[in-house]
């Protein structure tokens, strides 16, 4: 399309790219998402499960070098029946909740040894508390002007479900301690940062890194739905893959772990959010308001 409607333009981009080696490393592959309804191969082409797609070869590997937790950093949910089973693999404990396999896509390959306690996906997610001073900075933060929250934070409600696993996103970096991230990133960890000893680790052992647009929803990731015009005569209706946004990103899975430095601190800290209020732009707002306080 560039080179029809710019043909200019296309080979001066041509010339300079000709330059570099663009070829990508072993296990780079790219996780992208597009509205549609999909079923049989090519449902797995999209969000979660092209992500699984890919992850099933941890499975194969020692148990040393696959991940025993999974920490993702996002500042939007969305509905809890696509989030936390499909997702999370955190089962859910109000009544109207589906029935589904537990298994998260995000827990695809993972390892959890029988003496790790907890959910093995973390959500990281930054506590009002210490969100706060990304606001009081001034410019060089997110805003939360447009109508629209920059992180829609959990309501009370689903602070309830997330109980498990909530975990603190405190920047690894002090120069960043005064910013709101607005990340989209994800880890398979196999080994957390170690905090002191004479040979301090610079970043966690990982077997793999995500890093793009996807939001932690099923408008993103894809969910599944029951097949349009579908015959449920025989009480069983056939299903699709449904994606409802448009989305990439790149998922790093290395041949064997390899340390990736990481915007947040590792391992994430578990909190209780029905205790510690997650951040969200509607909480903020009502503290700006006089009707809330910390």
């Amino acid at each position: 399309l560039v080179g029809r409607a710019a043909p200019e333009l296309f080979r001066q981009w041509e010339a300079l790219l000709s330059r570099y080696d663009l070829t990508p490393p072993a296990g780079t592959h790219l996780i992208f998402s597009a509205p549609g309804r999909y079923s049989g191969p090519e449902a797995e082409r999209y969000g979660l499960r092209a992500l699984q797609r890919h992850l099933k070869v941890l499975s194969d590997r020692p148990v040393a070098q696959r991940p025993t937790a999974v920490e993702y950093a996002c500042s939007s949910l969305g509905q809890l029946d696509d989030i936390l089973q499909p997702l999370l693999g955190v089962r859910p404990n109000y009544k109207q909740a589906p029935r589904m396999a537990v298994r998260g896509a995000f827990l695809e390959g993972l390892h959890k040894p029988p003496h790790v306690k907890g959910a093995a996906a973390r959500l990281v997610w930054p506590s009002l508390t210490a969100s706060l001073p990304a606001f009081a900075r001034g410019k060089g933060m997110l805003t939360i002007g447009g109508g629209k929250n920059t992180m829609t934070g959990p309501s009370e409600f689903k602070s309830q479900q997330l109980k498990a696993c909530m975990a603190h996103n405190i920047a690894a970096d002090p120069r960043r301690s005064a910013t709101l991230h607005h990340v989209k990133m994800a880890a398979g960890i196999v080994r957390p940062l170690q905090r002191g000893g004479p040979q301090r680790e610079v970043a966690p052992l990982c077997a793999w890194v995500y890093a793009g647009s996807h939001n932690l929803s099923g408008a993103a990731w894809g969910k599944m739905e029951a097949a349009t015009g579908s015959d449920d005569e025989s009480g069983d209706e056939d299903e699709e893959f449904v994606v409802m946004s448009y989305e990439v990103g790149v998922l790093l899975l290395p041949p064997e772990p390899r340390p990736f430095a990481l915007p947040w601190v590792t391992a994430a800290a578990p909190y209780d959010p029905t205790e510690v209020k997650p951040f969200s732009t509607s909480r903020y707002l009502a503290i700006l308001r006089g009707r809330d306080s910390r």
